[in-house]
């Protein structure tokens, strides 16, 4: 026990200098702190973070792979899904429908997407890759309906990282849709053509003048009939015809299932065993500055500069693992 004490603590056997505060030891701490950081960062992990265009390229690499039309990026569809994740972060819900009862919808055609045949929408929290998203995504019977669907043929797609609910995480929408084909303006009609100039005839000898014929009808042009806008629906079969009464939540339930990857276990493990480790030296530090100072212990060198020293060391350490 004394030989321990002795090691952490000031005192008169070991000069008021405990070689748990030598230089040495911060040297030897810092080196294993950045060793550790090193063997955990090279554990297998697809990727450090969520990326948008990264998800939007694996959702038509997944669709390339089975023979289905690859997707073009809508920027209409990005702006709502940009607005929609912001939503999301800013009121603090994870839901197909807002706080207010409003769907997506609504915002996809105030970004001017236009009339459209079918819509589809994913939504997902708390991934930590985006190999893991598509993942569960596809897991999912009813977002792999989105992810998968052949009528589909632009995406617009946006990952958001912010605070919500009380920590800091992601927060991804990912809208399908199909705009509606055929529906064209009526051409104008065509305009009058031009009356040919009167030919003089002589005139007859008066007579008693006939009644004026009735006036032609006036031609009435028919009217379009407006096209009628399909209900937007997130659909399961591989028709194109939109499911009329469907129930939204039903077909796509919010999925929240956070993939705990191996680089974040890393990432946790070395801030708790360096924070562990900081607790510790900063106790032994404080410890060792009270017993100094009741002392009024003289040493040949400067405990002051030497624990300033070993403060700064426990700062660059502590950036270089909590941010490397």
């Amino acid at each position: 026990m004394n030989k321990i004490s002795n090691f952490f603590i000031a005192s008169e056997t070991n000069n008021y200098s405990p070689p748990a505060l030598s230089y040495k030891a911060f040297l030897i701490y810092g080196l294993l702190m950045i060793l550790l950081r090193l063997f955990l960062g090279t554990l297998p992990a697809h990727s450090a973070a969520v990326e948008s265009q990264t998800l939007m390229d694996m959702i038509n690499s997944e669709r390339s792979s089975r023979n289905l039309t690859v997707l073009a990026q809508n920027s209409s569809l990005r702006t709502a899904a940009g607005q929609k994740s912001q939503d999301m972060i800013d009121r603090d819900y994870f839901a197909h429908v807002d706080p207010d009862g409003n769907y997506v919808w609504p915002k996809i055609i105030a970004a001017g997407y236009g009339q459209y045949k079918i819509l589809g929408e994913n939504l997902a929290v708390d991934f930590v890759t985006s190999e893991g998203m598509i993942k569960a995504w596809l897991d999912s019977p009813t977002h792999r309906a989105n992810l998968l669907h052949s009528d589909f043929l632009e995406q617009g797609l946006i990952a958001l990282y912010g605070d919500f609910q009380g920590r800091y995480t992601n927060l991804t929408t990912s809208l399908f849709g199909a705009r509606a084909s055929g529906v064209q303006t009526p051409p104008a009609p065509p305009p009058p053509a031009p009356s040919p100039n009167p030919i003089p005839t002589p005139k007859p000898a008066p007579s008693a003048p006939k009644p004026a014929p009735p006036p032609a009808a006036k031609p009435t042009l028919p009217q379009p009939t407006p096209a009628v806008t399909p209900t937007p629906v997130e659909k399961q079969d591989s028709t194109s015809t939109p499911l009329a009464n469907a129930d939204l939540s039903a077909l796509s339930g919010s999925f929240n299932l956070p993939e705990i990857a191996l680089n974040t276990k890393a990432i946790n493990i070395s801030r708790v065993l360096f924070s562990i480790l900081g607790f510790i030296i900063l106790s032994v530090l404080a410890v060792d500055s009270v017993i100094i100072l009741q002392h009024e212990a003289v040493v040949i060198r400067s405990h002051s500069s030497s624990h300033l020293f070993n403060l700064m060391l426990i700062v660059l350490v502590s950036i270089l693992i909590w941010w490397w």
